[in-house]
């Protein structure tokens, strides 16, 4: 959204430029010229006030957008992850097993060869 002081700014920078860059057939001097820099400064905040509001609508559909899709994604692969999970947990519990398993062997080993 425009801020009151972006927007007086923007009404003084108008002023300016139709009060003293008009080609001089178009100047309009007294309560004639104030009316129409009045009118082209309130036209532009028009202007500027329906396309703030849009843009604003647009960054609203676009917020809520992006927490949608992240949820359904995560919905997507959520199974998948799990699955993962479940079979890394596996491996490791087997290669704990194997360890021991491995250890155990090499002590037999160690034995026969002593013997």
């Amino acid at each position: 959204m425009w801020q009151p002081c972006e927007l007086l700014y923007t009404c003084y920078l108008l002023t300016y430029l139709l009060t003293y860059f008009l080609p001089p057939n178009q100047q309009r001097h007294g309560t004639e010229g104030r009316n129409f820099i009045n009118r082209e400064l309130w036209l532009q905040v028009r202007f500027l006030e329906a396309q703030n509001r849009k843009l604003a609508d647009e960054l609203e559909k676009l917020k809520a957008k992006w927490g949608k899709e992240t949820s359904q994604i995560k919905a997507m692969y959520q199974a998948e992850l799990d699955e993962a999970r479940r079979l890394l947990d596996e491996a490791e519990k087997d290669k704990a097993r194997l360890e021991i398993r491995v250890a155990s062997l090499e002590e037999q080993l160690e034995e026969t060869r002593t013997r």
